[in-house]
C-alpha cells in the first residue's frame, strides 16, 4: 500500500504577559503545512521494506526578551527534516531515522540552543524482533538507538513541538496482551546532543 498523508497546524498571535510579548508562526514546505509521506508494502517498494519523512519548517520571534544577555527582540527561521527506513523479515525488523535540525535568521546573541540545532543526527538505529509473549500476546524487542513515548509521555516521550528530538541508546521490551494491557520496560542512556554551546551551534 502506497499512501501519502499532509497535517499540520498553523501557530499564530501575541501573548502577553508583563512585558513579554511573544508571536511564533509555522510554515511548511506545500503551503503552509508540515508534510509526511510513507511507501510501504504494495507500492514502488519491496514488501520488507518501508521509507517515510517529513519536512516541518517553523519561523518564531519573541519581543519582550525576559532572559538577561539575550537578543531582543529574537527570532529564529527553523527547519527540522525527518527520514525513516525499516526493513522486515518475518518476526525480525531493522530500522533507522535521521535527524537534521537547523535554524537561519538568527542575531549573534539570540537564544540558540541544542532544542534547535541537532544537523544530520542518526536518530534511531535500532534491531528487533516480536516474539510469541505469555498467554496470548506479543513480545516486541528494540535493541540499538531509540526514541521512546511512555504512558502519558510525562516522564520519557519523543518531542513533538521543539525542533530536536530526545533519543536514547539500549534496550526496550514491550509485551501487550490480546486485549488491552500494555507491560514496557526498558533500560537505556540518555543520547548527548553535540556540538555545545551557542558558537559552535551557529
Amino acid at each position: 500500500m502506497r499512501s501519502f498523508s499532509v497535517r499540520g497546524r498553523k501557530f499564530g498571535g501575541w501573548r502577553r504577559r508583563l512585558s513579554v510579548g511573544a508571536a511564533a508562526a509555522t510554515l511548511a514546505m506545500a503551503g503552509a503545512w508540515p508534510a509526511t509521506a510513507t511507501a510501504g508494502p504494495g507500492g514502488f517498494l519491496p514488501d520488507w521494506l518501508t521509507v517515510g519523512g517529513s519536512a516541518r519548517v517553523r519561523y518564531a520571534a519573541l519581543n519582550g526578551q525576559f532572559r538577561p544577555g539575550f537578543a531582543d527582540p529574537d527570532r529564529a527561521l527553523q527547519f527540522r527534516t525527518l527520514l525513516t527506513i525499516e526493513a522486515r523479515h518475518g518476526r525480525f525488523v531493522v530500522g533507522a531515522e535521521l535527524l537534521d535540525g537547523r535554524a537561519y535568521l538568527t542575531d549573534d546573541n539570540g537564544a540558540i540552543s541544542r532544542i534547535i540545532v541537532n544537523t544530520v543526527e542518526p536518530l534511531q538505529a535500532y534491531v528487533g524482533a516480536t516474539l510469541p509473549g505469555p498467554g496470548r500476546g506479543e513480545l516486541d524487542l528494540r535493541l540499538g538507538r531509540l526514541t521512546i513515548d511512555l504512558g502519558g509521555r510525562r516522564l520519557v516521550a519523543r518531542n513533538r513541538f521543539r525542533n530536536t528530538i530526545n533519543n536514547f541508546t539500549g534496550l526496550r521490551a514491550r509485551w501487550n496482551d490480546a486485549e488491552t494491557t500494555t507491560v514496557t520496560a526498558f533500560f537505556v542512556l540518555p543520547v548527548a546532543i553535540q556540538p555545545q554551546g551557542r558558537p559552535a551551534l551557529r
